[in-house]
Order: structure tokens, then C-alpha cells, then sequence
């Protein structure tokens, strides 16, 4: 009897292309008040898609943002549930990390 392996791991390639949509909407927020406060940290996120691209669960595995982690959070999330996954045969699940960086 065949073994479900289930989701298989998908292409590094697109899961780059779901951080860069993060980043794009949430790098602007390590900012507080200017450079006056930064918010650091990262948000690490466990994600799996169908085989049509869709995302069928998102699991926050860490977040360590301080000040205001569920602000970033949310933020990331929003991002993530804008991003079109393409499809993948089987479905995938992966990591996703988003980092804010201090840019002042």
C-alpha cells in the first residue's frame, strides 16, 4: 500500500518571492517614531499550499518582535494572505521568515 508522504517541499525560488511581497509591505515598520525606536525581531511562519497555490494553514512558529510583535505580525500575515502562491504538484509546506533589519 503506497505511503501519503505528503506536501512536498517547494522551490526555494517561490518562497523567496513571499518574502520579498512581505517585505515589501512590513520592512517599513522596524521604524518607531522615526529612528527615535526601533522595532527588531523576526517572525518565523510554517506555511502549506494545495496543489492549486492556495494556502490552507499558516502556523506562526516564532515571533520575537519586540515592541509591538502582533502588530508586525498581523502585518505579516496580511502580506502572506495577499501573495499567489503558484501551483505545485501535491501541495507544499515550508518555512517562511521575515526579519526587520535596522536601517537607520
Amino acid at each position: 500500500m503506497p505511503v501519503d508522504a505528503g506536501p512536498s517541499l517547494y522551490p526555494e525560488a517561490k518562497v523567496l518571492d513571499a518574502r520579498i511581497a512581505i517585505d515589501r509591505s512590513c520592512a517599513g515598520l522596524v521604524y518607531k517614531r522615526g529612528c527615535r525606536e526601533l522595532r527588531r525581531g523576526s517572525i518565523e511562519l510554517g506555511v502549506t499550499i494545495d496543489e492549486s497555490g492556495a494556502q490552507t494553514k499558516v502556523d506562526v512558529l516564532s515571533n520575537d518582535v519586540a515592541p509591538d510583535g502582533k502588530l508586525v505580525l498581523e502585518c505579516t500575515k496580511n502580506a502572506l494572505a495577499t501573495h499567489r502562491f503558484e501551483p505545485h504538484p501535491g501541495g507544499a509546506t515550508f518555512t517562511l521568515r521575515f526579519r526587520l533589519a535596522d536601517k537607520c
